[in-house]
Formats: structure tokens, sequence, C-alpha cells
């Protein structure tokens, strides 16, 4: 079974909004991130995170786990986001062919990182 968990970590991105237009992403579980990376900076448009998101599937591909969903990204804001950052969040989903995507509230530990 850890093969299982492994690829359902593997196939989930968090993406974390905060205020000033901070951005974060991490990859499987806060407590227990995937391959050990935790929240991670990065930033909005084509050389931020459409980047990364375009990497993390190709990974998944090459990897043979992209199944019929592929990628799943969890996206969680604080309440100091703006609305044009969830936006744009929301068109790097429409532009990179994320299928699979939910808008979450952030747990008390993803949002003191925020701060």
């Amino acid at each position: 079974k850890e093969d299982a968990q492994e690829a359902k970590e593997s196939k989930t991105m968090t993406i974390l909004i905060g205020k000033d237009n901070s951005l974060k992403y991490y990859m499987g579980r806060f407590e227990d991130p995937y391959q050990g990376v935790g929240p991670t900076d990065s930033t909005y448009g084509k050389d931020g995170i459409r980047k990364v998101i375009l990497q993390k599937m190709a990974n998944l591909k090459a990897a043979g786990f992209e199944g019929k969903e592929g990628l799943l990204v969890l996206i969680k804001s604080t309440d100091e986001a703006t609305y044009t950052n969830m936006i744009d969040i929301l068109d790097e989903m429409a532009i990179t062919g994320v299928k699979l995507y939910a808008i979450n509230d952030m747990t008390p530990a993803e949002k003191e990182i925020m701060q």
C-alpha cells in the first residue's frame, strides 16, 4: 500500500496564497511533505507557478503516475490574499490543463508560514 500512498502524495500539490502577492507550494502533506521538500516560495505567471505545475505534471507522466486525473491541486488563501491573486491561480489551472483542483481552508500551521 505504500506505493499507492506515495503516488497519491506525488500527485497532490498545495498552493498557498498570502498577502503582498506571496505564493508558496508543496507536494504531499504539510507535516510530511513529499520527498522532504517543504513549502517553497514561488511567483505568479509563466516563469513561476506555471513552470512548477507543468514540471510536476511532466514528472508524473514520466513516472507513469498520471492516471486519468493527473495532478490534484489544493488552493488555499489567507484572508489577506487578493481576489486578483485567486483569479490568477484559477487562470493557471486552465492554462496548464489541471483537471482536478479544489479551494480549501488553510490549516493553522499553513497560516503561520504565510505571515
